[in-house]
């Protein structure tokens, strides 16, 4: 993700476009004891969709890590949608989701489940806080290590004013804060008390 710019290092990808090429596995168990089902880009792609938001706020910059967090352990990141088209994206991927559990819930929950069921253990991405007159928020995973660890770039400007990029890191994702961030739709994950999406930043 690129900080401070709407100007990403890399070219982007349309958000709105992707959402309805993709096509959902069959869940398969975890480490945890959970499920992961993933998404591919298309019936013929194994790629997961990736997709960039516009230029967006990071109202708390990047959360703490917890007190048992591994050097692999993804940390979260909340952004503001402000947008009108990112949160139309966010919510159309939200009731996509739901759409999917509603016609496999016999093969994802072994029984049949009605939407409004669905929408009740949904942990949705698009979020409204308590205050109304705050943008919604989506959240973000953000890797600080391994092989799929998040590209975070620092825009300046030279002393001929001219835009550059540099390497930066976590540390730089602070409160209000500004990023573009590229992310992959990598699946969904299923626990005992519900089911949600996973997005992983990955520029």
């Amino acid at each position: 993700m690129s900080i401070g710019s709407a100007r990403p290092p890399r070219p982007p990808t349309h958000p709105l476009r992707c959402l309805y090429f993709t096509r959902y596995k069959e869940p398969v168990k975890n480490s945890r004891n959970g499920l992961n089902l993933f998404i591919d880009a298309s019936s013929t792609s194994r790629s997961s969709v990736k997709v960039q938001f516009p230029k967006c706020r990071c109202p708390f910059g990047i959360a703490d890590k917890k007190a048992d967090a591994t050097e692999f352990t993804r940390r979260n990141l909340e952004l503001s949608a402000d947008d009108e088209d990112m949160q139309k994206w966010v919510e159309a991927f939200d009731d996509l989701n739901i759409k999917k559990a509603e016609a496999n819930s016999e093969a994802w929950f072994r029984k049949k489940l009605s939407r409004e069921a669905l929408e009740q253990l949904y942990g949705k991405c698009l979020k409204q806080g308590t205050d109304a007159k705050y943008a919604p928020l989506v959240r973000l995973k953000v890797s600080e290590s391994g092989p799929r660890k998040t590209n975070i770039f620092v825009v300046y400007k030279d002393a001929s004013g001219n835009e550059k990029y540099k390497r930066g890191s976590t540390e730089d994702l602070n409160r209000n804060c500004y990023v573009v961030p590229q992310f992959e739709v990598s699946g969904l994950w299923f626990v005992s008390k519900g089911y949600g999406a996973t997005m992983v930043a990955t520029d």
